[in-house]
């Protein structure tokens, strides 16, 4: 039981020490930098929006454009799923109204400011990056999901742990049996043990 034990604990060590452990620790850590790509990405998609939402709104009140609303909503979402890319004709057309819009002084400077920064190569810059990375997650998504290491320490721990309570038993039944009999070696002891053992493979096995 001792030697079963042994063999179990190294072979897990092994699993735990192994290459396959080590790719899978260095992937769920490019996972970790990916999404926060993602994040600040989305963030300053976020941000750019949300500069020209006052004149945005102002220019989706005189103008039957559905892709504004969506714009409004979630700009990230709406960004990716534009490919013809509407969005860089609607900020060039608000540039040429921008005065009609109502907006007052510093509130215009500052709408032509932001809107003339967001050309349509960056639009398109933004966009790129955007399904970059969403295609960069999902490819890493799909290599985790194909790891099996994981898997293979959580059944050998799961060894180790049964291993480790028979042979807890084993020593306890054996400490029991010494002071019962007050000897280490008679035969009815050798027997008694014999029997046990059979008994925690039969129960580890099942």
């Amino acid at each position: 039981m001792r030697k079963k034990l042994l063999a179990a604990e190294k072979k897990l060590k092994e699993l735990e020490n192994s290459n396959k452990n080590k790719e899978l620790f260095a992937l769920r850590k490019n996972a970790e930098d990916t999404q926060k790509e993602i994040r600040e990405k989305e963030k300053e998609v976020q941000r750019i929006f949300s500069a020209i939402e006052r004149p945005l709104r102002k220019y989706e009140h005189s103008n039957i454009e559905k892709s504004i609303e969506n714009y409004l909503k979630n700009p990230v979402t709406a960004l990716k799923a534009d490919k013809e890319l509407h969005i860089a004709r609607v900020l060039e057309n608000m540039l040429e109204k921008l005065s009609k819009l109502g907006l007052k002084g510093i509130q215009e400077e500052k709408a032509r400011k932001d809107l003339t920064a967001m050309n349509k190569g960056k639009i398109i810059a933004y966009r790129n990056e955007l399904l970059e990375l969403d295609e960069k997650n999902e490819k890493i998504r799909k290599e985790l999901s194909e790891k099996t290491i994981e898997q293979e320490i959580k059944k050998q721990g799961i060894e180790v742990q049964n291993l480790q309570s028979a042979n807890k038993h084993v020593e306890e039944e054996l400490t029991h049996l010494k002071k019962k009999t007050g000897t280490d070696t008679p035969k009815k002891i050798k027997e008694q043990i014999k029997e046990l053992l059979e008994e925690i493979n039969i129960n580890l096995v099942s």
